[in-house]
């Protein structure tokens, strides 16, 4: 996923729009430079480790212009889109234009789970996986990221948006699901231009190097333009990694990129692996008292039928 902001009067070209086209294209079929692996993520014996990990079950994209918005979604691989159909929106240069290839990890495959998922206070994308969100076939991203506009539609104050942000995840989105994994997140803010970016990620889950790499954003820029993306190249100026449990405050009326940790949801994460392992480790130990139980009825009744035999 990625996501180009002109700042202040600036506007993405259709070169620039290219630019970021072609570089989706490349992430999605893990061309990019690091080809990520299905065995850099599990240890499941049901994916070929050596296998490409790509996103090729939809593609969407969100331009906002001066006259408006404009948003499409196909149900199939980037790499079949002809650039003209993003290049081509109308004549107005957008001052915001989102892009993403999805790989199908929750929810159905239909256009409700595509993204740039364009509500009416945010329009959002997600990279990750979180369990138990899921619910009629959406998707836990659709999920989140509609949570996170009611949440927007509650105060006309960015500043207080900002900072009971990291409770409402930790309440409604984490203390919510039954596993968490990733919840790597680009929005943008229609009333107030501003773009969040969170980096957020299980770290206790992590298979390896490549996975962590994974869950590494790149936010860059030029100071005429901002580019943030999920993964290297087509970067303007210099880059910011993001780091894990840190949100990204992008104001694109200044062009200033205010970096936030947030510990409390990193510790409430840690909580839920906690507690799920405690959880499993009692139901091990119940199914063991159950099963010592069981055995013992069963050893009692072979010796009073074994005494019956003897009378």
């Amino acid at each position: 996923m990625s996501l180009y902001g002109g700042i202040q009067h600036e506007r993405i070209s259709p070169s620039n729009l290219e630019q970021q086209l072609s570089h989706l294209k490349k992430m999605a079929q893990g061309a990019n430079g690091t080809a990520f692996t299905y065995g850099d993520f599990t240890d499941s014996t049901e994916f070929d480790p050596q296998e490409k990990l790509l996103h090729t079950d939809g593609f969407g994209f969100y331009l906002r212009t001066e006259q408006g918005e404009y948003a499409k979604t196909f149900n199939r691989s980037v790499n079949s889109i002809n650039n003209r159909l993003v290049t081509g929106c109308g004549d107005d240069q957008p001052m915001i234009s989102m892009m993403h290839a999805r790989l199908a990890t929750k929810g159905s495959k239909d256009s409700r789970n595509l993204q740039p998922m364009p509500f009416s206070h945010i329009v959002g994308m997600h990279n990750g996986s979180l369990d138990g969100l899921e619910s009629e076939g959406l998707s836990d991203s659709h999920y989140i990221l509609s949570t996170i506009n009611d949440y927007v539609g509650e105060s006309t104050n960015s500043q207080k948006q900002i900072s009971g942000l990291e409770q409402m995840l930790i309440s409604k989105v984490v203390e919510k699901c039954t596993g968490y994994g990733a919840m790597n997140l680009m929005v943008y803010l229609k009333h107030t231009n501003q773009v969040l970016i969170l980096c957020s990620y299980n770290e206790h889950d992590l298979h390896s190097q490549q996975h962590r790499q994974y869950y590494q954003m790149r936010i860059s820029s030029d100071g005429k333009r901002v580019y943030v993306a999920s993964e290297s190249g087509n970067t303007p100026g210099q880059v910011l990694y993001t780091e894990n449990h840190c949100l990204y405050v992008v104001d694109m009326t200044t062009g200033k990129i205010k970096k936030i940790p947030l510990p409390k949801l990193k510790e409430a994460i840690q909580k839920k692996k906690k507690d799920k392992k405690q959880s499993g480790q009692g139901s091990k130990a119940e199914s063991g008292k159950k099963a010592e139980k069981g055995m013992k009825k069963t050893s009692q009744s072979d010796g009073k039928k074994s005494a019956k035999k003897k009378s």
